[in-house]
Protein backbone atom coordinates (compact mmCIF):
# COMPACT_ATOMS: atom_id res chain seq x y z
CA UNK A 1 0.00 0.00 0.00
CA UNK A 2 1.13 3.44 -0.87
CA UNK A 3 -1.29 5.47 0.19
CA UNK A 4 -1.41 6.59 3.53
CA UNK A 5 -3.65 9.81 4.99
CA UNK A 6 -2.92 11.72 7.93
CA UNK A 7 -6.63 13.10 7.61
CA UNK A 8 -9.47 11.03 6.59
CA UNK A 9 -12.42 13.04 5.63
CA UNK A 10 -15.87 10.87 5.83
CA UNK A 11 -19.23 13.00 4.17
CA UNK A 12 -22.47 10.99 3.60
CA UNK A 13 -23.68 13.04 0.44
CA UNK A 14 -22.89 14.01 -2.61
CA UNK A 15 -23.32 17.64 -1.59
CA UNK A 16 -21.46 17.32 0.99
CA UNK A 17 -18.49 15.42 -0.67
CA UNK A 18 -18.59 17.80 -3.61
CA UNK A 19 -18.65 20.87 -1.44
CA UNK A 20 -15.74 19.26 0.21
CA UNK A 21 -13.88 18.89 -3.18
CA UNK A 22 -14.35 22.10 -4.24
CA UNK A 23 -13.18 23.62 -0.67
CA UNK A 24 -9.52 21.74 -1.27
CA UNK A 25 -8.98 22.49 -5.29
CA UNK A 26 -9.49 26.41 -4.35
CA UNK A 27 -7.82 26.29 -1.02
CA UNK A 28 -5.14 24.26 -1.39
CA UNK A 29 -5.15 24.79 -4.86
CA UNK A 30 -4.83 20.90 -5.76
CA UNK A 31 -6.12 18.72 -8.24
CA UNK A 32 -8.49 16.25 -6.58
CA UNK A 33 -8.05 12.83 -7.95
CA UNK A 34 -10.32 10.31 -7.38
CA UNK A 35 -8.32 6.64 -6.71
CA UNK A 36 -9.89 3.01 -6.08
CA UNK A 37 -8.03 1.88 -2.67
CA UNK A 38 -9.32 -1.78 -1.33
CA UNK A 39 -12.51 -1.86 -3.44
CA UNK A 40 -13.53 1.49 -2.14
CA UNK A 41 -13.47 5.03 -3.58
CA UNK A 42 -11.22 7.71 -2.11
CA UNK A 43 -10.52 11.32 -3.16
CA UNK A 44 -6.81 12.43 -2.68
CA UNK A 45 -7.80 16.32 -1.26
CA UNK A 46 -3.97 16.83 -1.37
CA UNK A 47 -1.23 18.02 1.36
CA UNK A 48 -2.29 20.73 4.05
CA UNK A 49 0.07 22.37 6.10
CA UNK A 50 2.21 18.96 6.00
CA UNK A 51 -1.31 16.73 6.48
CA UNK A 52 -2.09 14.07 3.23
CA UNK A 53 -6.18 14.24 3.45
CA UNK A 54 -8.46 11.79 1.63
CA UNK A 55 -12.15 11.79 1.49
CA UNK A 56 -14.81 9.01 1.23
CA UNK A 57 -18.67 8.37 1.26
CA UNK A 58 -20.73 6.39 3.68
CA UNK A 59 -24.35 5.37 3.00
CA UNK A 60 -27.13 7.24 5.22
CA UNK A 61 -26.93 5.27 8.90
CA UNK A 62 -24.08 3.94 10.87
CA UNK A 63 -24.91 0.08 10.18
CA UNK A 64 -25.48 -1.75 7.06
CA UNK A 65 -22.76 -2.75 4.75
CA UNK A 66 -21.53 1.13 3.85
CA UNK A 67 -23.18 2.68 6.65
CA UNK A 68 -20.52 4.95 8.26
CA UNK A 69 -19.15 2.55 10.74
CA UNK A 70 -17.95 0.21 8.31
CA UNK A 71 -16.66 2.69 5.92
CA UNK A 72 -15.01 4.21 8.72
CA UNK A 73 -13.76 1.06 9.91
CA UNK A 74 -12.64 0.26 5.97
CA UNK A 75 -10.65 3.60 6.03
CA UNK A 76 -8.41 2.84 9.06
CA UNK A 77 -7.77 -0.44 7.70
CA UNK A 78 -7.24 1.25 4.07
CA UNK A 79 -5.76 4.20 4.57
CA UNK A 80 -4.45 4.43 8.31
CA UNK A 81 -4.97 7.48 9.16
CA UNK A 82 -4.15 9.40 12.49
CA UNK A 83 -7.65 11.22 12.67
CA UNK A 84 -11.10 10.49 11.03
CA UNK A 85 -13.17 13.92 10.33
CA UNK A 86 -17.42 13.23 9.30
CA UNK A 87 -18.44 16.34 8.04
CA UNK A 88 -21.86 17.13 6.87
CA UNK A 89 -25.46 18.36 7.69
CA UNK A 90 -26.35 15.55 10.34
CA UNK A 91 -29.04 13.70 9.18
CA UNK A 92 -31.63 13.48 12.32
CA UNK A 93 -30.12 15.69 14.50
CA UNK A 94 -32.62 18.14 16.69
CA UNK A 95 -32.77 21.60 14.89
CA UNK A 96 -34.16 22.78 18.68
CA UNK A 97 -30.43 21.45 20.30
CA UNK A 98 -27.90 21.85 17.13
CA UNK A 99 -27.32 24.80 14.54
CA UNK A 100 -25.79 24.85 11.16
CA UNK A 101 -21.77 24.73 12.00
CA UNK A 102 -22.33 23.49 15.79
CA UNK A 103 -19.69 20.77 15.98
CA UNK A 104 -20.88 17.33 17.48
CA UNK A 105 -18.68 15.49 18.80
CA UNK A 106 -19.46 11.75 19.54
CA UNK A 107 -19.70 9.85 22.48
CA UNK A 108 -17.88 7.32 21.58
CA UNK A 109 -14.06 6.79 20.57
CA UNK A 110 -12.19 4.01 18.58
CA UNK A 111 -8.50 3.95 19.55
Amino acid sequence: MTDKADVLIVTVTKVESQAVIKAFEQEANHQVTQKSICDRVYFDLGTVNGARVFLTQSEMGSSGLNGSSQTVAKGIDALSPLAVIMVGIAFGISEDKQAIGDILVTEHLRT
